[in-house]
């Protein structure tokens, strides 16, 4: 899984962590937005709602829920 996420969360613009290969961030709208995932749990910080919802959609979309 953690090849499909990688280049999943790369094709979305996230960028993975040089020093933690655990840890992916991208900006949106000026705002740093940030993946972190070990084994089969996902944590994602960004300060709106709105836009983490369009990610874990477009997540849900091609993983599941």
């Amino acid at each position: 899984m953690y090849g499909t996420l990688t280049k999943t969360l790369n094709d979305w613009g996230f960028i993975v962590n040089p020093y933690d290969q655990w840890v992916a961030s991208n900006m949106f709208d000026g705002k740093q937005f940030t993946v972190l995932w070990q084994m089969d749990d996902i944590i994602i910080s960004y300060v709106s709602n709105n836009v983490v919802t369009r990610v874990t959609d477009n997540h849900s979309g091609k993983y599941g829920k």
